[in-house]
C-alpha cells in the first residue's frame, strides 16, 4: 500500500485573455492529477493576473512562507511556466522548497530527478522564459508607438492629471496645487514653506492625506510645461537590489506640447535655477547627511529631539542619533545611524510586515480594539456619573432661586446655573461622541490586511530612500531612546486601514541595537517580541 502524501496546488494567469491555462482549467487538471496518484490536496493557491517573471507574488509568497509549517510535501502545478517565467527564479524557489523536504510536480511536464531530467527541466524554464522576454518586447514596441502617439501609459497618472480616453487631462484641483507651488518656491520659499502654505490652504494628495515635504521630483518635472515624457528610466541591479538609472536621450520618446500645460514655461526654468543653487549650498556630502528616521525619536529621559549628526575621530566620518536636549544631561546615549535605521525597517519587514505573522497582527490588533472598548466604556460610566452629579447641582439651585425669588442670591445663583448647565452640555456632547466611537469601531479585513503588508514590505525593500522615509512616518508614531531600551510606538491602524488609531509599543534593548554582532544576529519573532498596549 502505497503512502499518501499531502500537497498544495500552485495556479497562475498572467491576464484575462488566457483561457487555455486559466485558473479553472489548471486546479482541474491538478486534482485530477492528485486524486490518480493518491495525493491529498490540503490547500490551493491562486495568483490572478500576476506574471511569473514577479517574485513578489502574493500566493506564492505565502506559499513558501507556508513551507515552514510542515504541512505538506508536494507542490503541484499544471506546467513549470505557471510555477514561474524566470528560470532563476524558479531554481531559487525549488531550492528553497527542497531544502524543506518539498517536492513541486507539474501534471503535464512529468520530469524525473536524473540529470537528463533536471536538463530537460531548465530546457522547459528556458523556453518560458524566453516567451515571457518575447512578449515583453513585442508590449514595449506597443507601447513605443502609443507614446509616439502622446496616449496615457500604464500606471498612475502624475499629480495634477488624470486619463481620459487614453489622454492625459487636468484635474483643476490638483493642477491649481502644483501652479502654486512652483510659484511659490520661485518667489523664494522653502520646500517646508510652500507645503505648508499649500495644505494650510486645503490641498491634499488624492487619498486626502496632507502633501509631502518630498516635492523635488514633482518640481523637477517637465511634463508641467506641456513636455509629454515616455521611457525616461530604467531598472538596474545594484549589489542585490534594484536602482533606478536614466537611459540615453535617444531612447526617450519626448513631445513638446504632447500634454496639457499647468506651469509657464519661464517659472519652470528659474525654479530649476534655483533647485540647482540648493543642491550646491547643500553641497557634495549631503546624501550622508539624510536621516530615514528625521522627525520620530525622541530622549525618553529629557524628552527633546533627537537628531541625526556627524562626528569626526581619527579623520574618519561618524553619523549617530543623539539628544538635542540642552544642557547635555546624565545617560545620554547616541546609537549609530545606520544601526537604529536598520533595526527600525527590520522590526517592520520581518515581524509586522510578513505574511507569516499576518495572524499575529491580527491578534495585536483585536487585543487592541477591545482594550479600546474597555478604556472607552470606562469613561463612559465615568462621564454618565459626572452628568447626574450636575443635573442634580442644578435641580438644587432652582430650588434655591424659587425660594428666593428678587432676591441678590437669586442672581448669583442663576449665573451659576448658566455655567453648570454648559458644563453639563459639554459632557452629555463628550458621550455621544464616544458613543458613536464605540458602536463604529472597526472591523478588521484579512485581506486588506495582507495586501497593506505586501505594499508596504515592497517599498521597505527597495531603494527609494524618500518613500522609505514617508512610509515610516505613516507606520511609525515615535521612537524613545531610553537609558536601557529603545521603545518603538507602532501604529497598528495603519497596518489594517482602519481609521481608528490604535498602537502598540515595542521594547528593545538599546544594547541589541547599538552593538551590529548582536543586531545581525537579532531574531524578530513575535514570541521574542516585547509588545504592550
Amino acid at each position: 500500500m502505497s503512502v499518501r502524501l499531502n500537497g498544495v496546488i500552485y495556479s497562475r494567469y498572467s491576464s484575462d485573455k488566457q483561457q487555455e491555462s486559466s485558473i479553472a482549467v489548471q486546479i482541474a487538471e491538478c486534482r485530477k492529477f492528485c486524486k490518480a496518484n493518491n495525493i491529498t490536496v490540503i490547500k490551493e493557491y491562486k495568483d490572478e493576473a500576476r506574471t511569473g517573471t514577479d517574485g513578489n507574488r502574493e500566493e506564492f509568497q505565502q506559499m513558501l512562507q507556508d513551507a515552514y509549517s510542515g504541512d505538506f510535501d508536494l507542490v503541484i502545478v499544471h506546467r513549470w511556466d505557471r510555477f514561474a517565467r524566470n528560470v532563476e527564479l524558479a531554481l531559487s524557489a525549488q531550492k528553497h522548497l527542497d531544502k524543506l523536504g518539498i517536492k513541486v510536480i507539474s501534471t503535464v511536464e512529468n520530469f524525473d530527478d536524473t540529470p537528463e531530467g533536471d536538463f530537460f527541466k531548465l530546457m522547459s524554464m528556458g523556453m518560458a522564459a524566453l516567451y515571457s522576454k518575447r512578449l515583453s518586447r513585442e508590449a514595449f514596441n506597443g507601447q513605443i508607438e502609443n507614446a509616439k502617439n502622446c496616449k496615457a501609459h500604464s500606471g498612475v497618472a502624475l499629480y495634477g492629471y488624470e486619463v481620459a480616453q487614453k489622454r492625459y487631462r487636468i484635474v483643476p484641483k490638483e493642477a491649481e496645487a502644483i501652479y502654486k507651488m512652483f510659484h511659490l518656491v520661485d518667489e523664494g520659499h522653502t520646500y517646508k514653506e510652500t507645503v505648508d502654505i499649500l495644505n494650510a490652504e486645503g490641498y491634499r494628495r488624492r487619498d486626502g492625506r496632507p502633501l509631502s515635504y518630498n516635492i523635488t521630483d514633482l518640481l523637477r518635472n517637465r511634463q508641467y510645461i506641456g513636455e509629454y515624457v515616455f521611457n525616461l528610466y530604467k531598472r538596474s541591479p545594484c549589489r542585490e537590489k534594484w536602482r533606478r538609472q536614466r537611459k540615453p536621450e535617444s531612447e526617450v520618446v519626448r513631445i513638446v506640447g504632447g500634454m496639457p500645460q499647468i506651469v509657464e514655461t519661464d517659472v519652470f526654468e528659474r525654479v530649476q535655477v534655483k533647485l540647482d543653487s540648493r543642491m550646491q549650498k547643500n553641497g557634495r556630502g549631503r546624501k550622508k547627511g539624510k536621516y530615514l528616521l528625521t522627525g520620530l525619536i525622541t530622549c525618553g529621559m529629557c524628552g527633546s529631539a533627537v537628531a541625526g549628526g556627524k562626528s569626526v575621530a581619527r579623520g574618519k566620518a561618524y553619523f549617530s542619533y543623539v539628544c538635542n536636549g540642552k544642557p547635555k544631561h546624565e545617560g545620554r546615549k547616541s546609537i549609530n545611524v545606520v544601526y537604529l535605521d536598520r533595526y527600525i525597517v527590520n522590526l517592520l519587514t520581518q515581524a509586522f510586515l510578513s505574511l507569516r505573522n499576518t495572524d499575529n497582527i491580527i491578534l495585536l490588533l483585536r487585543q487592541g480594539i477591545t482594550k479600546l472598548h474597555d478604556s472607552q466604556t470606562e469613561k463612559l460610566t465615568d462621564l454618565k456619573k459626572q452628568l447626574i452629579e450636575k443635573e442634580a447641582l442644578i435641580s438644587s439651585l432652582n430650588d434655591i432661586i424659587l425660594k428666593n425669588k428678587g432676591k441678590t442670591l437669586a442672581t448669583v445663583i442663576s449665573n451659576n446655573i448658566t455655567e453648570e448647565r454648559n458644563e453639563a452640555n459639554r459632557i452629555a456632547l463628550i458621550i455621544d461622541e464616544i458613543k458613536a466611537e464605540r458602536s463604529s469601531l472597526p472591523r478588521i479585513n484579512k485581506e486588506t490586511l495582507r495586501k497593506k503588508v505586501l505594499d508596504f514590505k515592497k517599498v521597505l525593500d527597495g531603494i527609494d530612500f524618500y518613500l522609505k522615509q514617508e512610509l515610516l512616518q505613516t507606520l511609525i508614531k515615535e521612537i524613545k531612546i531610553n537609558v536601557d531600551t529603545v521603545e518603538t510606538i507602532i501604529n497598528l491602524h495603519e497596518l489594517a486601514g482602519l481609521k481608528t488609531p490604535l498602537t502598540c509599543t515595542v521594547y528593545e534593548s538599546i544594547d541589541n541595537i547599538r552593538y551590529p554582532f548582536t543586531l545581525r544576529n537579532m531574531e524578530f519573532d513575535f514570541n521574542r517580541l516585547q509588545i504592550q498596549f
